[in-house]
């Protein structure tokens, strides 16, 4: 079962009256986002309640997709910019190395998050988890390489089917 299935989508499902059920759903998923995508980015299947559908349907939207994408565009350009650009801000920082070596993955990724192809929630929980991690390869070096092989996981999961 999809997660547009399990909720009711506008654009998978026949348009439905706004109901308070559904309404507190997916206000529940908002407020427990970060632990949901955290679930979702594990391979948590978006059907296993209507909540995590709900959460999937978010995630996957045009909207969050586009901010997913303008977020990664954001690193890249963070990483371009002197440390000292930065200085006395709460941000941290990425590491420089990784997301220069990460580009190509990073542009492939942003693209395939603007265009109108579906994904699974797996793919676009993935990155927003990255993003969040502040102790990962996005803004630590650990090995050469460790940023481009989580990105090259996450595009094998974007088509990942639920």
């Amino acid at each position: 079962m999809r997660a547009a299935q399990a909720v009711g989508s506008a654009t998978h499902a026949p348009r439905q009256r706004w109901t308070w059920p559904r309404a507190l759903t997916s206000l529940h998923a908002r407020l427990r986002a970060g632990a949901i995508d955290r679930e979702l980015a594990r391979g948590v299947p978006s059907w296993r309640s209507p909540v995590f559908a709900a959460r999937s349907l978010q995630v996957t939207s045009v909207r969050s997709r586009a901010a997913l994408a303008h977020s990664l565009e954001d690193l890249v350009k963070r990483a371009g910019l002197p440390r000292s650009h930065s200085s006395g801000s709460a941000v941290i920082e990425p590491c420089c190395e990784q997301v220069w070596h990460a580009l190509p993955q990073i542009r492939e990724l942003t693209a395939r998050l603007r265009s109108r192809e579906p994904i699974a929630s797996q793919g676009a929980a993935g990155p927003l988890e990255l993003l969040r991690d502040g102790t990962g390869p996005c803004y630590n070096y650990t090995h050469r390489g460790a940023l481009s092989a989580v990105l090259d996981r996450v595009a094998a999961w974007l088509d990942t089917e639920e």
